[in-house]
């Protein structure tokens, strides 16, 4: 039984009313692209097509860097 990593996508939730938007990571099954609603470590295979995932030890992370240019 091999084990696969998970697809992890940078997405962004508007929130409510667009006020309360943040960024999160979403899940999904390599093979079928099926959505991993309970997110990281939760789901040992993929309930559509019953592929293993390998969660890895650590979640991936959202590191941001933002640069400040002057117009010339």
């Amino acid at each position: 039984m091999k084990k696969i990593r998970p697809i992890a996508k940078y997405q962004y939730d508007f929130g409510n009313d667009g006020r309360d938007g943040k960024y999160f990571i979403a899940y999904y099954c390599p093979v079928c692209h099926e959505r991993i609603i309970r997110g990281y470590n939760s789901d040992t295979a993929c309930r559509t097509c019953d592929t293993f995932f390998d969660w890895g030890e650590h979640p991936p992370e959202i590191k941001t860097v933002t640069t400040l240019v002057w117009d010339e």
